[in-house]
């Protein structure tokens, strides 16, 4: 559930803020903005076929003698399954013919027991249905009931001829004396046991297993012969990953100008004119022949808060209120690529004044992507942007841009804790945000303004 909801919603606030700080989320980022999704996608497919052809090589160029040792133990358990000619279904077989033989008086008497009432001995049942018809017949034709009874009879009496003769079969069956099957059975069962019990296979799962050795077998021998050929086709893989990363890294490049810029923009209308944001895109230190499997490039975010200091790591440079500005200009720049349908912002807007509220407002209804007519229900998707937002905030000038607004209210009873959200329509949206200006002393001039900061918001 935790993975599928990653896809769905994703929340923000000072807690959450260092997924950014994460390489990999800040090289993701970038990807998105820079439409590199599908070509990391297919750097990514070629990357991981070359490193199974290059496990491969090495295991052919260097198992040596262990590669030889596994041979010779499969040789010989190869050797001993295919004497003991294990045939499918033979064991379970075996276990009922053994306790068959082993049972075989005591079956035979049941038998003769069940022949002699059923149909052989004095009073079977052939014979009291035999005399039930002879004492009918006079009148069977007098009641259509006794007619059916007659034909039902004869039916009765046909099956009880047919069970005596599986009965016979059998006693003829038991009758054939063979003293050296039942020691055949036993050695041929333990066969099967011991060769369960070596190589930890049941049943049929033996002959399964020697299918799989004998195909190991096969690839040990066709290993080394098939080693020119994988080193060709490895080499082949590495040029095209070489060609494929170095695009990647033009392509990084050029959009971490454009996404350092747009950032920086943003951060501007956030009052933070003076600070400063790059991206940086440098070649990969380390990796497998310098590369991860989404290229050849290590990717970080430079902030510098201050004017005159260089800029520096996010996680060294950025406050957390600095991080949450940096974050909601980021969302606010990738939101017509960003995967999360659902975006969360809990109070990222603490330590924000008045004037800078209404900026972080106007960004989050640009990052939902709509006008927000007022009262729109929050159920289902937006109508024509590109995320469902939801905000929790104490700044009047956020809330006034939503297009829908609760109000979260805790409450004691009886001991009891609990919560109350109730959505705001109309008046009680203006209450409440003139509440968020000025306490629970509303006045006439709150109310207006109030008022007011709704209709400039969603004008």
């Amino acid at each position: 559930v935790g993975q599928v909801g990653q896809l769905v919603f994703e929340v923000q606030s000072q807690r959450s803020i260092p997924a950014i700080l994460e390489a990999t989320e800040q090289r993701e980022m970038l990807d998105r903005f820079g439409k590199l999704t599908g070509d990391v996608a297919k750097f990514r497919e070629v990357y991981r076929e070359a490193r199974a052809l290059a496990d491969r090589i090495d295991a052919l160029r260097h198992a040596g003698q262990a590669r030889n040792d596994r041979r010779i133990f499969l040789e010989h358990v190869a050797a001993e399954l295919e004497s003991a000619e294990l045939v499918a279904g033979e064991r379970e077989g075996i276990e009922c013919d053994l306790e068959l033989l082993e049972e075989r008086d005591r079956i035979q008497g049941e038998v003769r027991d069940a022949l002699a009432r059923l149909y052989e001995g004095d009073g079977s049942a052939r014979d009291a249905l035999v005399d039930a018809q002879n004492a009918l017949a006079p009148v069977s034709s007098l009641h259509a009931s006794l007619r059916d009874f007659a034909s039902a009879a004869e039916e009765a009496r046909v099956a009880l001829e047919e069970a005596a003769s599986a009965l016979r079969s059998v006693q003829e069956e038991l009758a054939i004396e063979d003293p050296g099957r039942l020691d055949q059975l036993r050695g041929r069962l333990d066969l099967w046991m011991r060769l369960e019990e070596r190589y930890q296979r049941r049943g049929d799962g033996l002959i399964t297993y020697q299918a799989e050795v004998d195909a190991e077998l096969t690839q040990l021998a066709d290993g080394e012969e098939a080693l020119p050929g994988l080193e060709v086709e490895l080499r082949e893989r590495l040029a095209t990953l070489g060609n494929l990363a170095r695009a990647i890294t033009t392509r990084r490049r050029r959009a971490a100008k454009r996404l350092a810029t747009a950032v920086a923009n943003e951060l501007t209308d956030l009052g933070m004119e003076q600070s400063r944001f790059e991206v940086r895109v440098d070649a990969l230190d380390g990796g497998w022949h310098g590369w991860n499997d989404a290229g050849g490039d290590e990717v970080t975010y430079l902030f510098g808060p201050n004017p005159g200091e260089p800029a520096k790591t996010l996680k060294s440079s950025a406050s957390g209120g600095e991080l949450s500005r940096v974050m909601l200009s980021l969302k606010r720049v990738l939101a017509k690529v960003d995967r999360v349908p659902i975006l969360i912002f809990d109070e990222i807007d603490a330590g924000v004044g008045g004037r800078l509220g209404t900026e972080l407002g106007r960004k989050l209804r640009d990052i939902a992507g709509t006008n927000s007519p007022r009262n729109q229900p929050i159920s289902g998707s937006h109508v024509s942007g590109n995320h469902q937002v939801f905000c929790v905030t104490h700044l009047p000038q956020i809330a006034s841009f939503a297009s829908c607004q609760f109000r979260v209210a805790k409450s004691v009873s009886d001991g009891r804790t609990t919560t109350n959200v109730e959505r705001l329509h109309d008046e009680g949206r203006v209450e409440e945000i003139a509440a968020m200006i000025r306490g629970a002393g509303r006045t006439e001039t709150s109310l207006a303004e109030a008022r007011e900061m709704i209709s400039e918001a969603n004008g």
